[in-house]
């Protein structure tokens, strides 16, 4: 489009314009495989625990995909060194800088395929003691002998571990192959410890839909308190409505060194989405009380070709033909899954890795348009929501005043597609329709 943005204003042509631009996403195609997720550059980790001698730290632990990482052959083989600058600055003090750091470290390939891997990964960590507060980290990978930097942010809240005589560290979410059932298990007699990913170190694979949740989660003792002790771990499970979708309760027996435990359920019937895990402990009649919470993003589950089949489509609709959905449309719910194994497998950009970076790709744009344009209803059924879930983030984005009526234009344009979106607000903070922009 060549007309300045008071043009579109001024041959704004109503909703029927609207409505006519959104018919034709029944029919939308893929337009270009996206580029794979460039590695990540790096995961980042931060727990929170008792230290040795029982003072409060934090362990700060990256997993590095191979394919980040530049390596020169030697001795045979090939080797990559790096380093993690560290910067730990305190939340409630102005951001103030408390702790800085640097932790080192190589690895090494035995051939050239594997220095481009994304599923072999380095594990570097490294432990800081910090009082109880709440603290930002800032985390800079670089790559030896280049330029390559990575910067990662994240934060963490060091509870005061023993202020009842009990506390929980930072509790850590996991997947696992389904079938493990629901359960409060110690981690020394917890067979599936081999089988656990982070939810955050893998990438999204087709796999998913055969794996459940589970939670790692340690308790600390005031060395006043007696041991074994006996008490009751509570869990519940809120949706982001905040609605109870799973509670329970189990017995543990706490000997006060590594009393380490993994609750895991299945979550496959739940709508994916934003989720809170909350933990409770308790002992000596409710004297001893301990609590901790984390987030659970579930991105796929079985529900998505159950009860939210409708949803599913009306999402790949989005980026995909009618025709292109018809083996997934057709398809009987008990090959519903094998279909949309089948629907991603083609559209893998790199199937030589574990991951499928375009399914990464949709499942990030989803979640993201759900948290920006979702004030009237599901983000994919809104206009913004659907382009955004279409094209990604636009490059830049203006508003500006209607010249002859009421209401706000929000032009989106996206530079590298040559892309222009225009929507259009009677109200202030009214919901957005399209009037101008070309879906294909």
């Amino acid at each position: 489009m060549n007309s300045t943005v008071s043009d579109r204003i001024r041959l704004h042509p109503g909703p029927l314009a609207a409505l006519a631009a959104l018919a034709t996403m029944a029919a939308l195609a893929w337009v270009t495989a996206p580029t794979p997720a460039a590695a990540a550059g790096f995961v980042f980790h931060a727990n929170a625990f008792l230290g040795p001698q029982r003072t409060p730290s934090v362990r700060l632990s990256a997993e590095i995909p191979y394919s980040s990482l530049v390596f020169l052959r030697e001795d045979g083989v090939f080797k990559a060194r790096y380093s993690i600058a560290v910067t730990i600055r305190d939340r409630k003090r102005d951001n103030e800088v408390v702790r800085t750091g640097v932790f080192k470290g190589d690895a090494i390939a035995d051939d050239y395929n594997e220095t481009h891997s994304n599923s072999k990964r380095s594990r570097p960590s490294k432990v800081f003691p910090l009082p109880p507060g709440e603290y930002s980290i800032d985390a800079v990978l670089m790559v030896k002998n280049t330029h390559i930097r990575y910067q990662r942010t994240t934060s963490i809240v060091v509870p005061d571990f023993l202020a009842s005589g009990m506390g929980f560290g930072t509790p850590e979410i996991f997947f696992l192959p389904f079938g493990r059932g629901q359960r409060v298990v110690q981690w020394d007699s917890f067979d599936g410890r081999d089988d656990m990913k982070r939810a955050d170190s893998e990438m999204i694979g087709l796999n998913v839909l055969d794996a459940q949740p589970a939670v790692r989660f340690e308790l600390f003792l005031n060395d006043d308190v007696a041991v074994p002790l006996i008490c009751g771990v509570f869990y519940e499970v809120r949706n982001g409505e905040d609605k109870r979708v799973l509670y329970g309760r189990s017995r543990a027996r706490l000997v006060g060194e590594e009393d380490i435990f993994v609750l895991t359920f299945d979550a496959g019937n739940w709508e994916p989405g934003a989720y809170t895990v909350s933990l409770r402990a308790t002992a000596n009649g409710g004297k001893i009380d301990a609590r901790a919470e984390t987030k659970l993003d579930l991105d796929v589950t079985h529900a998505m070709l159950g009860e939210y089949f409708e949803d599913t489509l009306a999402i790949l609709s989005l980026i995909a033909t009618q025709g292109q959905l018809e083996g997934l449309t057709n398809a009987t719910p008990e090959m519903r899954a094998d279909e949309w194994r089948e629907f991603w497998s083609v559209r893998d950009p790199d199937p030589s890795t574990p991951e499928n970076e375009a399914l990464e790709q949709l499942l990030n744009r989803v979640r993201e348009a759900t948290t920006k344009y979702s004030q009237y209803g599901k983000a994919w059924h809104s206009d913004r929501g659907s382009v955004y879930i279409r094209y990604g983030k636009p490059d830049k984005i203006e508003r500006t005043n209607a010249v002859s009526n009421r209401g706000e234009y929000e032009v989106w344009t996206y530079v590298g597609q040559g892309r222009t979106f225009v929507f259009y607000s009677q109200y202030a903070g009214g919901q957005y329709r399209l009037v101008e922009g070309e879906m294909f």
